[in-house]
């Protein structure tokens, strides 16, 4: 039989693009556009020039530098220029 290999990242030093995005709440695909847009989010470490890993000390460091409440970065202004659609059209 084979063996599965279970990802425990919540007990994990290091997280992948997915393990950090949960942790901050987000889909991984918003993750990587919050990545190239705020400077703030801690950089990868590149283990292999295809995996990069995040510590999870620095992440949560982050978040936790982050006010309470704060949305997800970026989310802000979508919500506003989406607002300001809807009122031109008259919604």
């Amino acid at each position: 039989m084979k063996r599965r290999r279970v990802r425990d990242q919540y007990h994990s030093e290091w997280l992948d693009k997915c393990g950090a995005a949960d942790l901050i709440g987000v889909h991984p695909g918003s993750f990587d556009r919050y990545r190239r847009t705020d400077p703030s989010i801690p950089p990868p470490y590149w283990l292999t020039p295809t995996r990069p890993r995040w510590k999870r000390d620095e992440v949560e460091a982050w978040l936790a530098s982050r006010p309470r409440s704060a949305r997800a970065p970026a989310f802000e202004k979508q919500f506003h220029r989406r607002r300001e659609r809807l009122q031109r059209k008259g919604g």
